[in-house]
């Protein structure tokens, strides 16, 4: 079967308070920000990337935080935080940021006032190996994540996205992520793959994440597509 062409524009629609906030720090992160400064990784990635490519719907990952990746420089001598701070975000960790967001229809159990959307400021490690609880700046305190300087250094993939809140709203959006080959790079451990069993991978401790099978990720087509994912706008 022939491959499909990726796609450059993508409709999401939240299915869960997640989604909404990822929804609302992707929009101020996308404003704050130009392109090619930023790359967001993490779920977001993954969920961009498996839209792009109209892959199946089990390849979707549900994300609580934004994962941010700058290159120090942005953090030292662009503003930033101040940028951050300015949108009404506030540092609640070394290098995360949150944002109370009041516009959710819906009562989340276990949360006093209201949830926050969330953003981690990650930089790219240039060494063998990464460093955490690094200091960038006087304000700021981050992790160092293998693979980000590549994703910094190819062209981004700049997907124009239009996503559907849980409140009604709709928000469009144009938003930078690595490309497919940066982001099978963005792992420190690698675990197996096959065409059933995406990548699974572990950095820094936190839990594993499914990344796109090679042979998905740069193009192969495939059954299907992601729940509440549209192939264009």
């Amino acid at each position: 079967m022939a491959a499909q062409s990726p796609l450059e524009r993508v409709v999401l629609k939240a299915t869960s308070v997640a989604d909404d906030l990822g929804y609302v720090a992707l929009s101020d992160l996308a404003d704050v920000l130009g392109p090619s400064t930023y790359r967001i990784i993490g779920g977001h990635m993954v969920t961009a990337l498996v839209a792009r490519r109209q892959l199946r719907a089990n390849l979707y990952r549900e994300t609580g935080d934004t994962d941010l990746g700058v290159p120090p420089v942005v953090i030292r001598e662009e503003g930033l935080i101040g940028r951050l701070i300015e949108r009404g975000y506030k540092q609640v960790a070394g290098n995360r940021f949150a944002r109370p967001i009041d516009d959710i229809p819906v009562t989340v159990r276990g949360i006093e006032g209201h949830p926050s959307a969330v953003v981690d400021v990650l930089i790219p490690s240039y060494r063998t190996r990464a460093r955490n609880n690094h200091r960038v700046s006087d304000n700021l305190v981050t992790t160092e994540v293998p693979g980000l300087a590549l994703a910094l250094k190819r062209k981004p993939v700049l997907l124009h996205m239009r996503l559907h809140r849980l409140n009604g709203k709709q928000v469009d959006v144009d938003v930078a992520f690595p490309d497919e080959v940066a982001a099978l790079s963005l792992t420190s451990i690698l675990g197996p793959c096959s065409s059933s069993n995406p990548l699974e991978v572990q950095r820094g401790g936190k839990p594993k994440r499914r990344l796109l099978p090679p042979h998905q990720g740069m193009g192969m087509s495939s059954s299907g597509k992601p729940a509440s994912m549209s192939t264009g706008v």
